[in-house]
């Protein structure tokens, strides 16, 4: 694992989280995760794959992977704000710079998602000012053992803050999402295959309960 400010890099491995300025709260009704989530949908999976996540009443948890160089130079090319307009002139910068360039990009697209989300919370709550802390935490990691670990822990969040019993009883989570058939944004298939099974998924959350 490194640090809380890991460079967002191809194909690396991350645990984001983030939570509310003070003890304001992140969602107050349900219209409010549902928001969020879409506008995560929006704003990032074009440039990161996500394996689990848990929004509590302030804060989040995600657990996502960033998209290879190729697909984040192709995003990079074509947004708004890309400083470099050809593949020719990025390739002309050392890797380096093209890594900065682009972990800055992703951030900018968790800024929108904070932005974006906090201006229609604001609106619907007749509240002004920041919602989420800054900056964002992120840390790398490496290894199925961590992912195994880490997604287990987002989904027990709710439980060990005693918000309900059972995982299965709180909605805004990916655990019912990755045991589900329903069409998903998630990466289930990828969760399943780190824990061998979904009866050994389930088996490795209920471990110590």
């Amino acid at each position: 694992m490194k640090n809380r400010q890991s460079v967002l890099r191809p194909n690396g491995f991350y645990h984001v989280y983030n939570r509310t300025n003070g003890n304001e709260r992140l969602f107050r009704v349900n219209d409010n995760h549902r928001y969020f989530l879409d506008r995560y949908r929006h704003h990032l999976t074009p440039l990161v794959k996500t394996y689990a996540y848990c929004l509590m009443p302030d804060h989040f948890h995600l657990f996502i992977s960033c998209r290879n160089e190729s697909e984040l130079i192709g995003e990079y090319l074509k947004s708004a704000g890309g400083r470099r307009t050809t593949l020719s002139e990025f390739r002309t910068l050392t890797g380096l710079e093209q890594e900065e360039i682009l972990s800055k990009f992703i951030s900018q697209r968790f800024s929108n998602l904070f932005n974006g989300y906090t201006q229609a919370f604001n609106k619907a709550h007749a509240r002004h000012g920041s919602l989420f802390s800054r900056p964002f935490q992120r840390i790398e990691m490496d290894g199925v053992e961590y992912f195994q670990k880490l997604v287990r822990y987002i989904h027990h969040n709710p439980v060990k803050a005693g918000l309900c019993n059972h995982l299965d009883d709180w909605v805004f989570s990916s655990y019912r999402s990755i045991l589900s058939e329903s069409a998903t944004h998630l990466e289930r298939e990828t969760v399943i295959g780190w824990f061998e099974g979904k009866d050994e998924f389930v088996n490795y959350h209920m471990d110590g309960l």
